[in-house]
C-alpha cells in the first residue's frame, strides 16, 4: 500500500502534500571522536512514526587513522526491525587508495556495529541503505566512535554528511 492512501474526492492540503516529502538532515559542522564508545550523533537523527515504514540513506563523509577506523550503529524506538546494507572502505585496507578494499554488508539489525577502514586517514565515505520499521514513535539517530579509542589520533565524521529518510507505508 503506498503512503500516504489518497482517496477519490480527498481534498489535497500542505501537510498532505509535506508527509510525502522525504526528510533529510545534513552534518553542518565537522566533530570528532577519540573514544571508541558509541555516541549519538546530536545532527545525524530523524524523528519516526511507530509502525510506519521508511526506506534511508546515510552517506557518510569521515576520516580515521589506519589503526582507528570508525565504529557505527543506530538508535533506534523499542521493538524496531529493518535491514540495513553498506558500501564503504574495509577495515583491512592498508593503503590511502586500495579499491581492492571495499566492502559491503548487510544485517538485519540497525543496532548491529559495523565498522570501516580509515587506512590513510584521509577523507573517506561510505553509503548506507536502510529500511526502518519503528516499533513505537520515537527517533532514528546515528551513534559512532573509533574503533579503537586513540586519544592522539581523533576520527572525524565531516559537515555534509547526510540522513535521508522517505515514509513508504
Amino acid at each position: 500500500m503506498p503512503y500516504p492512501q489518497i482517496s477519490a474526492g480527498q481534498r489535497i492540503t500542505a501537510s498532505l502534500l509535506n508527509s510525502m516529502l522525504p526528510a533529510t538532515v545534513v552534518k553542518s559542522a565537522d566533530q570528532q571522536s577519540t573514544s571508541n564508545a558509541l555516541t549519538n550523533d546530536p545532527e545525524l537523527l530523524l524523528p519516526v512514526v511507530g509502525g510506519a515504514t521508511y526506506r534511508g540513506e546515510l552517506v557518510l563523509f569521515f576520516s580515521a587513522n589506519v589503526n582507528d577506523d570508525l565504529n557505527y550503529a543506530w538508535a533506534t524506538p523499542a521493538g524496531t526491525v529493518g535491514r540495513r546494507g553498506i558500501i564503504g572502505p574495509d577495515p583491512t585496507a592498508t593503503a590511502t587508495v586500495d579499491l581492492t578494499a571495499l566492502q559491503d554488508r548487510v544485517s538485519g539489525a540497525l543496532n548491529t556495529q559495523f565498522r570501516v577502514g580509515g587506512a590513510g586517514g584521509s577523507h573517506k565515505m561510505l553509503i548506507e541503505r536502510l529500511v526502518v520499521i519503528p516499533g513505537a514513535t520515537g527517533t532514528l539517530q546515528l551513534q559512532w566512535g573509533q574503533g579503537t579509542g586513540d586519544t592522539a589520533n581523533p576520527t572525524t565524521v565531516y559537515a555534509n554528511s547526510h540522513l535521508t529518510l522517505t515514509r513508504v507505508a
